[in-house]
């Protein structure tokens, strides 16, 4: 099989570790290589061939935008699909990124399994899927149906393309049923739960990502209502505040088995897209790794 490289290009360098990480963990065949602004990007795009490129739009000196439009002018890397990575979601950037010859968009937040599928996608139609999740010291097995679903290969150790859902940044591994788990059973830290009415809860939580955070509440107060706003205070060691992360409530359920259960789970569903906040949360769940 020939190398198939992807180039991921972003400032922040605790983004690519990440994502080359979890493309790395999925698609083992995959070499990987890392630019830290846009103009490094064209001076390895210059010199390698390369079969996709992640880029991140927001960069100093040279955006993604930039890169992008500079890709489509070259006869060596015009026809490279290009994903846009990105918190500027509205619908003149997308326009913009679309008539610069965009290949495909993935907003900020995201998880693994949309990172993934998004990367599969594109590289399925030339190359194969299975080949690309094979380990050297395991045997490969046929994938069937949806070419993003891959089947298992040796499904104690390994799950397929996009089995998982744990964020790209938690460094959590799926089970052998492929459900989503976190990537160990301790808690991942201390928070606060604030709801409407002044209501406040200290929690455990239990699992986070970018997208969301599984808080563990005692039943003292009222219970949390599914779908109302909510606000996360998340505490670093020591009981430093990492940020006031908003979201809502996505879902409550019993610890226990039991009417009197005296903890309860509560997901939250984050819904800022404040840049600060994305940084500070991306900074707290890189170091749950």
């Amino acid at each position: 099989m020939a190398d198939v490289r992807l180039l991921v290009v972003d400032d922040a360098s605790f983004i690519r570790d990440l994502v080359k990480r979890v493309i790395k963990s999925k698609l083992p065949a995959i070499e990987v290589e890392e630019a830290v602004n846009g103009k490094r990007a064209l001076s390895l795009l210059g010199k390698v061939d390369f079969d996709i490129v992640l880029c991140d739009w927001e960069m100093p000196e040279m955006s993604g935008l930039e890169v992008l439009q500079w890709m489509r002018g070259q006869d060596r890397c015009k026809q490279v699909p290009f994903i846009m990575i990105t918190s500027r979601i509205d619908k003149e950037y997308v326009i913009q990124a679309v008539q610069s010859g965009v290949t495909d968009y993935i907003g900020k937040p995201f998880s693994n399994e949309q990172l993934i599928n998004k990367v599969a996608k594109v590289l399925a139609k030339k190359h194969d899927l299975r080949a690309l999740a094979r380990r050297d010291d395991q045997p490969l097995q046929a994938a069937q149906g949806n070419p993003l679903q891959a089947q298992a290969i040796q499904p104690a150790k390994i799950q397929g393309v996009a089995a998982d859902s744990v964020s790209v940044l938690t460094g959590g591994k799926s089970a052998g049923s492929g459900r989503k788990v976190a990537s160990s059973n301790a808690p991942k830290g201390l928070a606060q739960l604030r709801l409407p009415d002044n209501v406040t809860a200290r929690c455990v939580i239990k699992d986070i990502s970018l997208q969301e955070a599984t808080l563990v509440v005692k039943t003292e107060e009222r219970v949390p209502k599914v779908l109302e706003s909510a606000v996360v205070d998340i505490e670093q060691e020591g009981g430093k505040q990492v940020a006031r992360v908003n979201g809502f409530v996505f879902s409550v359920q019993a610890s226990e088995r039991s009417a009197s259960s005296e903890f309860i789970s509560v997901k939250v569903v984050f819904v800022d897209n404040d840049p600060e906040k994305f940084e500070a949360l991306s900074h707290f769940v890189a170091g749950l790794r």
